[in-house]
């Protein structure tokens, strides 16, 4: 199994720069590479062989990452909960592991709308207590560096699991509970959203979460002058608004060196926060690549390009704004084509 999956390129692109190069065929060989590990596995378990077992685990959730996106996640669900479940059956002690799957694995179900399994799997990741290098706590801020991603997750279910709640501007007491209603009034509208198929209700409602959106948008130096860039449309590649130190070298508000106060730290929260929420507004618009919603993605990548991250912990913002520059040109093409040139 593991010599078909390195024949498919499961191994190469398993490196960054080649994991947006998987064929349809790389793609099938390495899932029946995965199938036939989960069969090993059980083969493992029956003999008892505790380290064995886990040995088998990991290198299924390694040979795995190069599908663990929203196209080809679904494909390997079900090796991804056989393999957690071998984890809980030996009593293994790879809790991270445990919790890496599981977040996976909440995320295909939210993906179905099994909205109460996802619920079910991320309050189990968020009881699982796992070891932390000291250097990842301090990159990500966080004693449990996972959290960034099942946090969110956590309150976005229970969000729409909550029928009865409408967000109330009008109800916050100050500016950080109006910010956090904002934030939840464009959710649920890009849920709506997400499950319309008329091409003008999606515009309303885009458009809605748009002017929410630019209602509550905190200046550019909210952070610090820095950590922007002073052109609201910056250009690919380009970066303002730094100084240099006495080597010469770019400095800039989010170095790792710095050691943000708390204050900061909160507002950095919400500028991610805000960012995923521009990232899901464009995804949601071109989702079906529909020239009418061009514009809408043309007025809204901006919003997401003007700031700049240089943090580890925020890199998921730097991946969402080269797929929000890849997004841009696709409008373009789009237009090229419907014109016939």
């Amino acid at each position: 199994a593991v010599l078909g999956v390195q024949r498919a390129g499961g191994f190469e692109v398993r490196k960054e720069q080649y994991a947006n190069r998987l064929t349809e065929n790389m793609k099938a060989d390495i899932v029946n590479g995965i199938k036939s590990l989960v069969k090993s596995l059980d083969s493992a378990m029956r003999t008892d062989d505790i380290h064995l077992t886990q040995q088998g685990c990991c290198l299924i959730w390694n040979i795995a990452l190069p599908l663990l996106n929203p196209d080809t996640r679904h494909l390997i669900a079900k090796p991804l909960q056989s393999t957690l479940n071998a984890l809980e059956s030996v009593e293994s002690n790879l809790h991270r592991l445990k919790v890496q799957l599981l977040c996976e694995l909440a995320t295909c179900d939210i993906a179905e709308e099994y909205l109460a399994k996802a619920n079910a799997k991320v309050t189990s990741a968020l009881r699982k207590n796992y070891v932390v290098s000291r250097e990842e706590v301090e990159a990500y801020g966080l004693e449990r560096p996972l959290d960034r991603y099942l946090l969110p997750m956590k309150k976005r279910l229970e969000l729409k699991a909550d029928i009865y709640y409408v967000p109330d501007r009008n109800a916050a007491t100050n500016a950080i509970d109006r910010e956090r209603v904002t934030r939840e009034e464009v959710v649920l509208l890009l849920d709506k959203a997400a499950e319309t198929k008329q091409v003008g209700s999606l515009i309303h409602m885009l458009q809605q979460a748009c002017d929410l959106m630019d209602e509550s948008e905190p200046p550019l130096d909210w952070v610090g002058a820095s950590d922007a860039s002073p052109s609201p449309t910056p250009e690919p590649g380009q970066a303002k608004g730094k100084g240099k130190d006495a080597k010469g070298k770019s400095q800039s508000i989010s170095d790792p060196a710095d050691a943000p106060s708390e204050e900061e730290t909160r507002r950095r929260d919400v500028l991610r926060a805000r960012a995923d929420l521009w990232s899901q507004i464009v995804q949601t618009a071109w989702r079906s690549s529909n020239p009418k919603l061009a514009p809408i993605v043309r007025n809204t990548i901006p919003r997401l390009l003007c700031r700049k991250w240089t943090r580890q912990v925020e890199r998921p913002q730097r991946v969402a704004q080269i797929e929000a520059c890849i997004t841009w040109a696709s409008t373009y093409k789009v237009a090229i084509e419907a014109n016939g040139l």
